[in-house]
């Protein structure tokens, strides 16, 4: 029994994954399927416990105290693309019954081309002005860095607009960034904290002023989360205190002199929560200690890592550690094991930087999300370089906020900058305009006169990655692309994660059986094509499909449209319509009556256009369908929350919202007037391809919107 889902439920979940902070999936958007000639679409073209052990200890050297919990997926299925409508020709008055289908004729496996896919150009992280003046430190906060002059004098500023604003006069021999507050150390050893234009940091909630408990002592560095802080005096010994808050205390610091200290807390999306501290001795050995909430789990925990370490940032549950000989450890996505030299190392709420041996600062984002919302940004750091860098600093809000990154040059000069989305601009049109195309949930895909393909758009899953070739036609999915070559052989590329706990992104898809095939579709983690007999094969990025979609009827079948969460439908060329997959809300049950067109939805419901060119729509409908202007209609789309249909005479007609759930207002879903091709339909926009072959959507055409379904409803990334 498949629990039904409805949107308002559904929304419901959407915001209970919010908590997670970031989403993925994988959804339909299906193309311009080749049929015949009366068509409205475009031509076919080493640790040692102290008490109970961490729970992942890591080998020495490279220990992570973390975690692993196994995901557990609440039932949120995800839907996105759209189906691009695909009118087939109007089938004679009386019945035709279906063809059984009869066996392909099996065709040479056709000869992929071994050069790497056309990656789009990656955007260039833009830079921002710092204070000029000599540094000798620096550190980075949210949205402000800090830096130190040759006389102690500490100078904040607000890193995007360059405003510089008042801080605590007096001499610093340290200072530290957290979030929106900055505490530094006088060469009297007293802790002082303040906030944006020198004020002290208020106590509200988990936020409290470390410098305000900090029990009597003359201190060198400070490290501090929500409601708990650390600190090392002169002699190297470590304190900690918290603000009577924070339920998860570690165990008192380990005695014993070290030289650095990083405290941090992390929540791990399941119910984990905890609060660690690692600081370096001054033999080079690394001690954590820890506070745990998480079932099953110790709440106290002490490790120890041999090695001679040099510095250490606490990230997740674990650490990341940077040996005296510029290797990089833990659980940091970096660099690697054996890989560097570094000379100085930096962890981020989501990007990780180091300092090479030649005075170059490199950069890698946090893997540990990606499973969720793919890379949604890239930082590329200056190149050429204003001089050969000697510290780093990472900051950001965390999320899907901006990362900041300023770092300090030989000669004493801050240089900053921030990631940029991984996104790529629309390209100008060919001269011959577009022949097909189809509208994903955060990218758009077209084919040209010459079968080339052109995608803009989201690019956090390797969807826009085409592989070089001709084709004939294309989908753009959830979190994939798929096309065909002018031999009818079925590429994809993305990722094949049929759900947002599979790791699965810029995977290599399994190539389906050899067929010559004539209609593609990429939906959520699965793609279904037809065969020239008519017979449809779907399948995933592991093999043959093995979920709902995995038992297609018999029959022979013009075209085919998949939707999600899991559904599929096709239509015969006497105008016979089958759909199966999963059925929660009656989407498979297809009113009596043969239709010239027919769409998977983009939720849980489907529709098509019967011979008299009327809408008729089925499962959970996000529109009265009886209440759509008459046609007759040739072709039609459903989306998310939208439907369209175009005219015997390529006009388009759009009802619906684009904006379900959403704070943005992006108006009506109608096209512009004009005479189209074919439409599609996503989640975010509706597209059209007009018969001069020209691209023109609405709604989210900038493509700002959460590019992965799960939190569709809580950001745009602007």
């Amino acid at each position: 029994m498949v629990a039904k889902l409805c949107p308002k439920a559904l929304a419901a979940a959407v915001l209970v994954a919010a908590t997670l902070v970031a989403c993925g999936g994988d959804s339909p958007t299906p193309p311009p399927t080749p049929v015949p000639t009366e068509t409205a679409t475009a031509p076919p073209p080493t640790a040692t416990s102290t008490t109970a052990p961490s729970p992942t200890p890591a080998a020495t050297p490279a220990a992570t105290p973390q975690p692993t919990p196994t995901p557990v997926p609440t039932a949120t299925p995800s839907p996105t693309s759209a189906a691009t409508p695909v009118a087939t020709p109007a089938p004679s008055p009386e019945p035709t019954p279906t063809a059984a289908a009869t066996p392909d004729e099996p065709v040479e496996p056709v000869e992929t081309d071994p050069t790497p896919a056309v990656r789009p150009a990656l955007p260039q992280s833009p830079t921002f002005e710092a204070p000029p003046g000599v540094f000798t430190d620096i550190t980075v906060g949210a949205t402000h860095a800090c830096a130190l002059t040759e006389d102690g004098e500490a100078v904040c500023w607000d890193i995007e607009s360059a405003t510089v604003w008042d801080t605590p006069l007096g001499a610093f021999g340290f200072l530290r960034a957290v979030g929106a507050d900055t505490c530094a150390t006088r060469a009297d050893g007293q802790i002082v904290c303040w906030v944006r234009g020198g004020g002290a940091i208020p106590e509200s909630g988990n936020r409290f002023d470390p410098s305000s408990k900090a029990p009597p002592g003359r201190y060198k560095e400070v490290s501090w989360t929500q409601g708990y802080a650390c600190a090392l005096t002169e002699t190297g010994a470590a304190h900690c205190w918290d603000s009577d808050f924070s339920p998860l205390l570690p165990p008192d610091p380990p005695a014993g002199t070290y030289s650095t200290i990083d405290v941090k807390y992390f929540y791990n999306g399941y119910g984990g929560e905890f609060l660690t501290a690692c600081a370096v001795a001054d033999a080079g050995e690394m001690v954590c200690w820890q506070g745990v909430y998480v079932s099953g789990g110790d709440p106290q925990q002490i490790e120890r890592y041999s090695g001679a370490y040099r510095t250490v940032s606490v990230k997740g549950s674990g650490f990341c550690g940077l040996f005296e000989s510029g290797q990089v450890t833990g659980s940091c996505d970096f660099g690697g094991e054996g890989q560097g030299p570094y000379t100085a190392l930096s962890v981020g709420p989501t990007y990780t930087c180091a300092v090479t041996a030649a005075g170059r600062v490199v950069c890698q984002d946090d893997a540990g999300w990606e499973w969720f919302h793919g890379r949604l940004s890239v930082m590329t750091p200056p190149d050429p370089a204003p001089g050969h860098f000697r510290d780093v600093s990472v900051g950001g809000e965390g999320g899907v906020a901006r990362s900041l990154v300023c770092a300090l040059t030989k000669a004493g000069a801050a240089v900053c900058w921030g990631d940029v989305r991984r996104r790529v601009d629309r390209p100008e049109p060919p001269t011959g305009g577009y022949t097909a195309m189809s509208d994903g949930l955060g990218h758009t895909c077209t084919l040209t006169e010459e079968g080339e393909a052109a995608c803009w758009g989201w690019n956090n899953f390797g969807q826009l990655d085409v592989p070089p070739g001709r084709y004939s036609a294309i989908s753009a999915g959830h979190r994939s692309s798929c096309a065909l070559s002018e031999a009818g052989a079925a590429t994809c590329w993305g990722s094949a994660a049929q759900s947002p706990w599979s790791a699965a992104t810029e995977s290599l898809w399994f190539a389906p059986a050899a067929h010559r095939y004539t209609a593609i579709e990429a939906g959520f983690g699965e793609a279904c094509a037809l065969t020239e007999a008519g017979a449809p094969v779907c399948w995933n990025s592991a093999g043959p499909s093995t979920g709902p979609l995995a038992d297609p009827p018999s029959g022979s079948f013009v075209s085919i449209s998949l939707g999600w969460p899991g559904h599929a439908c096709a239509l015969t060329q006497g105008g016979e319509a089958a759909c199966w997959g999963r059925d929660s809300d009656g989407q498979l049950a297809v009113p009596p009556g043969r239709y010239r067109a027919i769409s998977a939805g983009d939720a849980l419901y489907s529709c098509g256009i019967d011979l008299a060119g009327d809408l008729v729509c089925w499962g959970d409908v996000p529109i009265d369908s009886t209440e759509f202007p008459a046609g007759p209609y040739v072709a039609l789309t459903t989306g998310w929350g939208h439907i369209c249909a175009l005219t015997e005479a390529g006009e388009a007609v759009c009802q619906g919202s684009l904006d379900l759930y959403k704070d943005t207002d992006y108006s009506s879903t109608a096209l512009s007037p004009g005479r189209y091709a074919s439409v599609a339909s996503s989640m975010f926009r509706t597209c059209g391809l007009t018969e001069g072959g020209e691209v023109t959507c609405r709604g989210d055409v900038d493509y700002v919107e959460w590019p992965a379904f799960y939190l569709y409803g809580v950001y745009e990334l602007e």
